[in-house]
């Protein structure tokens, strides 16, 4: 998503004077890991990048990763046109629902799209309840491994493995 979001900036002005907003990992330095991967897409380019520990100035456009155990700090802000949160369905009960009513806003106040990303975690959890919601504002995308079969997973060792179960 990282490079989406810079292409995104790059080749257009629509995300100019918005922010982008990232929420990942438990910690801080995860945080500023995650700036940092982004910063190296440029190490190459004449590209000035105004940076602090986890935010960024791409062009005109500021990207703000925040982690998982500061998702109060998301609230308000104005002009935001992404909210991307990686492994939702991995934050804690507390977090998810907490990260629920701290984003759904964005929505309203500034057109904002909401990516909520994960790999299946509980029965329970947050990609699920959004999955049997037949009144979830939220797009279901399911992209299971028969997806990138023969890209990414190997077909014969799928096999191999169905085979022996």
């Amino acid at each position: 998503m990282i490079r989406y979001f810079a292409w995104k900036i790059l080749s257009s002005s629509e995300l100019d004077h918005k922010s982008i907003f990232i929420v990942l990992g438990t910690r801080e330095e995860h945080a500023n890991y995650i700036k940092e991967k982004l910063q190296a897409l440029f190490e190459n380019f004449p590209i000035r990048l105004e940076s602090k520990y986890t935010e960024l100035w791409l062009k005109k456009t500021w990207i703000k990763v925040f982690p998982t155990k500061n998702i109060k700090d998301i609230r308000g802000y104005f002009e935001t046109s992404y909210i991307f949160v990686d492994e939702s369905d991995y934050l804690e009960d507390s977090i998810q629902d907490e990260l629920i009513h701290a984003i759904s806003p964005y929505e309203e106040k500034s057109n904002c799209k909401i990516i909520l990303c994960s790999t299946p975690n509980r029965p329970d959890g947050l990609m699920q309840r959004i999955e049997n919601d037949p009144n979830s504002k939220y797009y279901k995308l399911k992209l299971d491994y028969t997806y990138r079969l023969d890209k990414i997973y190997d077909r014969a060792f799928i096999e191999k493995k169905e085979t022996r179960t």
